[in-house]
């Protein structure tokens, strides 16, 4: 069985290694879940609202940024509307070269001249491109703006205004980075909450997506929490095993909301009452013992009905 949620390839094979991009399956032979990346998840846009957004929002930050705080040799005392708009133009003008890149040159590089887009060097290199041809760009406009004429080679106005550019359009470049990198850290997270792997398997995952443990859904013991962790306590081949994953009791509840045997019992305890040899009440709440564990799992007052409705319906002795 395959699935290639996002950049997310699954395998099952027969292994004793453990690394960081592998969990354990305890039960039978021993396999592992792995989770194989590219080592640089692509930090530039591929569809058309991406590459927008990779224009409009430079486009927008730099005239913004101009017009507020006049640098360089931009100077607006008077206040004129017009001579903002003509500022302004540096950031329209950023957003059409950039657009140009991304609509036209790009494809037709990477079509014609075999020039990669994703990916570590390609990402270098394109948002090196923005850069360069965004200071041209400006540079031409601002001699537009000056009715200068331009000496030959323009080396000097070439890296100037390179370096201004540079000196603004790296804001807006690493907040679009960012974004970029959130956003496909969540649509990993998600998918991994979505996936259950095998029936009668439970997949749990941290927060940030890297720890994760597969395991049957019987050999879950309980999960307790550990100030912005969780404790995962289960068997492997008879023997207690445990993991940390930075997480919520709350959102592992919701991952194992599917497990009707697997429930609630404390604001600090999950617990699976397949391993639930027996309970006694315990002032307002109750104790439950597992099987071949000498600690005792509480049962809190505000989920004492709810766990004693499923423990009869498992005929745990009393």
């Amino acid at each position: 069985m395959k699935e290639r949620p996002r950049q997310i390839t699954k395998n099952y094979a027969t292994t004793e290694s453990i690394s960081s991009s592998t969990m354990l399956i305890p039960g039978g032979s021993q396999r592992s879940f792995r989770t194989t990346h590219k080592w640089w998840p692509s930090m530039h846009y591929s569809d058309w609202r991406g590459k927008l957004l990779l224009a409009i929002f430079p486009g927008i930050f730099v005239a913004l940024f101009l017009n507020i705080f006049q640098p360089f040799t931009v100077n607006n005392e008077d206040g004129s509307w017009v001579f903002s708009l003509l500022i302004a133009g540096y950031g329209l003008l950023a957003t059409l070269i950039i657009l140009l890149t991304e609509f036209a040159i790009k494809p037709l590089s990477t079509r014609w001249l075999g020039v990669k887009g994703e990916g570590f060097f390609g990402d270098i290199f394109w948002y090196v491109w923005h850069f360069v041809t965004v200071a041209i760009g400006m540079m031409l406009y601002r001699v537009f703006l000056c009715h200068g004429t331009l000496q030959w080679p323009p080396f000097t106005e070439v890296m100037t205004m390179l370096y201004r550019t540079a000196m603004i359009g790296f804001i807006p470049m690493i907040l679009l980075i960012l974004g970029r990198k959130v956003k496909q850290q969540s649509t990993l997270i998600q998918d991994l909450d979505r996936i259950v792997p095998v029936p009668g398997k439970i997949l749990l995952s941290g927060e940030n997506g890297k720890e994760q443990l597969v395991l049957e859904s019987q050999d879950l013991l309980y999960i307790s929490n550990s100030d912005n962790y969780v404790e995962v306590y289960y068997q492997l081949k008879g023997q207690q095993t445990r993991m940390l994953l930075r997480s919520t009791m709350t959102r592992m509840e919701a991952l194992l909301q599917t497990q009707p045997h697997i429930i609630r019992s404390h604001r600090s305890y999950i617990v699976n009452l397949h391993q639930v040899t027996s309970f006694r009440v315990k002032g307002k709440g109750l104790q439950l013992s597992l099987r071949d564990h000498t600690l005792s799992i509480p049962v809190s007052s505000k989920y004492k009905e709810s766990v004693l409705r499923r423990i009869r319906r498992s005929n745990v002795p009393v």
